[in-house]
């Protein structure tokens, strides 16, 4: 399966066959976002 990059989430896994879990992971990226921006590595 290719990967999808015109979703919101790029996946290669038919996420939008699982509306609930889409939902779940769109609800959640912000915050990981917003962490790794803080927490993740230095450029």
């Amino acid at each position: 399966m290719a990967i999808d990059y015109n979703e919101r989430i790029p996946n290669n896994v038919a996420l939008a066959d699982n509306r609930r879990l889409q939902r779940a992971l769109e609800a959640w990226q912000p915050g990981f976002l917003d962490w790794w921006n803080e927490m993740g590595p230095e450029e």
